[in-house]
């Protein structure tokens, strides 16, 4: 009997240990894949500042690079669930297309000349021609992002997901010249054109009509 009392209590001495291993082996493999979603997490992070910093780049080809980083970057983040940091990244290529500097109409010139006497000619028309040659020069890139966007708008719909917003609404309009800045041209976000019968009721996700 005795034996008997001894061997049941090893027993559940050892079932005990065996327990308390495998909790201590499930906490500690939790903690790790916290940790590995930390990491992952801060490196998506530190992709999108980069991201940034290349988008601003003066050279075409590193701005087209940085569009297919962000891509690459807004299906990693919806692949760990967070939606949110998916958007940032789409919102960022949308900013992007609304801030694309327009050279200036022949008649914009005119009417600037005739109603500031002191401007300088040659500047205004050296300012026109450079914002030009970017423009032409950011072809590229623009249409990266616009294919981008529309491949991330199909997907989502082929996946029965929420789409991703996606705001091709131009913010502001080209404000008026002002003689005393010579440093640059006065701004312009051009308005990204859009397909022939496209508006907002049409392209889930998308925004397109202008603003009040």
């Amino acid at each position: 009997m005795a034996a008997l009392l001894l061997a049941y209590r090893r027993q559940k001495l050892n079932q005990a240990t065996h327990l308390h291993e495998v909790t201590k082996h499930d906490a500690t493999h939790h903690l790790e894949l916290e940790k590995q979603q930390s990491a992952r997490v801060a490196g998506l992070h530190d992709r999108y500042t980069k991201s940034v910093e290349q988008l601003a780049d003066d050279r075409a080809s590193i701005r087209l690079g940085a569009v297919h980083a962000l891509e690459a970057l807004a299906a990693d983040w919806l692949d760990v669930g967070n939606h949110r940091q998916r958007q940032v990244c789409v919102n960022l290529l949308c900013s992007y297309l609304h801030n694309l500097d327009e050279p200036r109409s022949e008649n914009s010139i005119l009417s600037i000349l005739e109603e500031n006497d002191d401007v300088d000619e040659d500047e205004l028309r050296a300012e026109s021609k450079a914002a030009a040659q970017r423009l032409w020069d950011d072809r590229t890139v623009r249409k990266a992002i616009l294919e981008t966007l529309s491949d991330m708008l199909v997907d989502d719909h082929r996946s029965e997901r929420d789409p991703v917003v996606v705001d091709l609404r131009t913010a502001t309009r080209r404000p008026a010249y002002t003689p005393t800045v010579r440093a640059r041209a006065p701004e312009n976000r051009s308005r990204p054109a859009q397909p022939r019968g496209h508006g907002k009721d049409q392209i889930p996700g998308v925004l397109t009509h202008r603003n009040p």
